[in-house]
């Protein structure tokens, strides 16, 4: 932080500075009882001058973002004419810096005595994207008002001192707090960010691995880091937090065409990953590193209100150089975490010992560190994209979950109708009256066997978009009423409880010579969260036994494609369930394909979209809308289809509405 002081300049104070680039020195010069004051000479207020125009200059060359703190005097012994002097003065100053959110941020501490100290202006502790220089200069500097009385200088510095930092931990302090980054790094790592100080450089080296004549496989490391500083790194040493820069962030349905489109982009991706770019066509680099990219990426998501579903997808981002490089250890000397800087929305990662370093250690982290050493086999499994490890001894059979499974997490205070209630008696002779907060069916349902009306109370159905809970007061209260849920429906409409709910359809799990699950209509759903283990166990013995391993991963709870993935790699697979949780379904190799003519004969994909209206399940009754959707493939044929494709894959889609004669399967 630079500190800019106008005050007076009828006197000084004896070995203080007029422009600080260092505050903590003035605060402690300040704090010397000693201090004396005397007249200042002409030529020594104009080498002052001279030395604070020079510094000025070297603030604008040096720096383009800048938060500039003026302390204002406004004692009696400085006087009303004076103070307005130093706001002018202020004024001046300003005009020749571009001052906005992403370059000077101002704070203006006005001060005379004891407890007349105010901050009036302060764009650093409360940045806003319309802070800008007409504001300042014209509007809010022009506010301030002659106080008069004592000068507490040392108080003043305190203040501009304390704003810095204070307002970072106003913004920080549960983001620092929530990734466990220890409170003695936290000075520094505000002044790191402000300053955009990247000196990881100057205490770790990134190194080249030597594979000898043997050679480099093709999953070995590129890089490792180790301690360069001399004497080590101690894990109390409260510098010893590094800022890494992210090299790339993207969304997953964006990644393969950004490398396509951006050849420098291309060629850092390929030396971080150790892609040899010289030998290979761009095609096959960019493959390549599209299969390498889940052995370095890490995710963040942002959620907060307001913000789309879409907006709220895993981010990911590939670390510099040096991070990495990092390698993995279940005993790390390191942590590295994502760290968002709110006032320039930039996130970098955070690199800080967790333990003492002696010069040359390698520097490690743990890519699992959120499970604990004594889940061995889920770190083992978590692992996988670094470091194989067989499964094939585990069990692979699924079991239905206890009954708590269904509740847990799922459905809260939800209960079952009263039985004893018979069920709704309806008048045919009059329409039905509809509530709904769907404004669809307010604008559809025209036909004239239903009365739309505005009140839940004298409507026969209620159609809600809100999760109903309470069936059994709404059965008691109206007997005669629908409503356009069933208690705990989620077992079908929730992808990992629908399957479970299918398996029951069979008499056994599985054919153990061919792996073959059961029901042959339901493709082999895993759970990545609860059935992680039997899950790659199942897919190591597809692999052994040469068996297509094309999975796709989606999550239980959202829809439209929406984090949706296609791999048969399993260390692919084994990052997701960091993104939420997932289930992994067998993706059908071989499926039913539909014949394009305008495209060259070519076979693609398509789907049949039914409506079905389930009226009630004791005793069942369901109607089928006899207009279904066809959506078929129109741009890519099945025989040049790549799984980093499917995102396209999925927009290409097109609904076809079926005749009115077609007639339910």
């Amino acid at each position: 932080m630079a500190t800019v002081c106008a005050e007076k300049t009828t006197k000084r104070f004896v070995g203080g500075q007029f422009v600080s680039f260092g505050d903590r020195e003035v605060i402690n010069t300040m704090r010397d009882r000693n201090i004396t004051e005397r007249p200042i000479t002409k030529a020594e207020f104009e080498e002052l001058t001279r030395k604070f125009r020079s510094s000025m200059v070297r603030l604008k060359q040096r720096n383009k973002k800048l938060d500039a703190v003026f302390l204002i005097d406004s004692s009696s012994s400085v006087g009303r004419r004076n103070f307005m002097s130093e706001v002018k003065f202020v004024k001046k100053l300003l005009s020749d810096f571009p001052v906005s959110l992403n370059y000077t941020r101002v704070s203006v501490v006005q001060f005379s005595s004891q407890g007349r100290i105010h901050r009036h202006i302060d764009q650093i502790s409360m940045p806003k994207r319309d802070n800008d220089k007409c504001m300042l200069i014209n509007h809010e500097i022009l506010k301030l008002r002659f106080i008069g009385g004592g000068t507490f200088t040392y108080g003043a510095l305190r203040e501009a001192h304390g704003s810095s930092f204070e307002s970072f931990l106003t913004l920080h302090e549960p983001q620092l707090r929530q990734s466990a980054v220890p409170p003695h790094f936290w000075p520094s790592l505000c002044n790191k960010l402000h300053n955009q100080i990247f000196d990881a450089g100057d205490s770790l080296s990134l190194l080249l691995l030597d594979y000898g004549e043997e050679g480099r496989q093709d999953d070995d490391p590129v890089w490792t880091v180790v301690v360069s500083k001399e004497g080590g790194i101690e894990e109390n040493d409260g510098d010893a937090i590094f800022l890494v820069d992210h090299a790339w962030t993207f969304r997953m349905d964006s990644a393969k065409k950004q490398l396509e489109q951006m050849p420098r982009l291309l060629t850092r991706m390929c030396v971080i990953m150790g892609v040899d770019q010289e030998n290979e066509t761009q095609e096959e680099c960019v493959k390549k590193v599209m299969r390498k990219v889940w052995r370095y990426n890490s995710m963040y998501s942002v959620n907060a209100t307001g913000i789309s579903i879409e907006n709220q997808m895993p981010i990911w981002y590939i670390m510099d150089e040096l991070g990495s490089g990092i390698q993995h250890s279940d005993s790390p000397n390191f942590r590295i975490v994502p760290f968002l800087h709110l006032p320039d929305q930039v996130t970098y990662s955070v690199l800080f010992p967790v333990a003492d370093c002696e010069e040359d250690e390698i520097v490690t982290r743990d890519f699992v560190e959120q499970y604990s050493a004594d889940d061995e086999k889920r770190r083992n499994a978590l692992l996988l994209p670094w470091k194989s490890t067989s499964f094939l001894e585990e069990e692979y059979i699924q079991v239905e979950p206890a009954k708590d499974y269904f509740l847990g997490g799922r459905v809260r205070e939800e209960s079952l109708p009263d039985g004893e209630i018979e069920g709704p008696e309806i008048d045919a002779n009059r329409p039905l009256k509809v509530y709904a907060d769907y404004s669809f069916v307010q604008k559809y349902l025209t036909d004239e066997a239903f009365e739309i009306v505005d009140s839940p109370e004298e409507a026969d159905v209620l159609w809600l978009s809100s999760h109903f809970k309470d069936y059994k007061e709404f059965s008691k209260q109206n007997p005669n009423k629908f409503i356009n849920q069933f208690p705990y429906e989620n077992v079908l409409t929730v992808k990992d409880l629908l399957s479970i709910v299918c398996r029951r359809m069979a008499s056994q799990h599985s054919n153990e010579d061919t792996l073959e699950t059961y029901p042959k209509w339901l493709p082999t759903t895993y759970n990545l969260n609860t059935e992680l283990i039997q899950f790659v166990s199942y897919f190591q013995r597809r692999q052994a036994k040469s068996l297509d391993n094309h999975w796709i991963c989606k999550p239980w709870n959202l829809a439209r494609g929406l984090d949706m993935h296609i791999t048969s790699d399993i260390g692919h697979i084994m990052r997701l369930p960091a993104t939420g949780p997932k289930i992994a379904q067998k993706y059908i190799e071989n499926p039913v394909l539909f014949h394009r003519t305008d495209l060259e004969g070519a076979h693609v994909k398509f789907d049949v979209r039914y409506v079905i209206l389930l009226k009630s399940t004791n005793p069942l009754c369901a109607y089928i809308y006899l207009v279904v959707e066809i959506r078929i493939v129109f741009t890519c044929p099945l025989a040049i289809w790549h799984p980093v494709d499917f995102q396209q894959f999925w927009l290409d889609f097109i609904p076809i509405p079926a005749e009115d004669n077609i007639s339910c399967i």
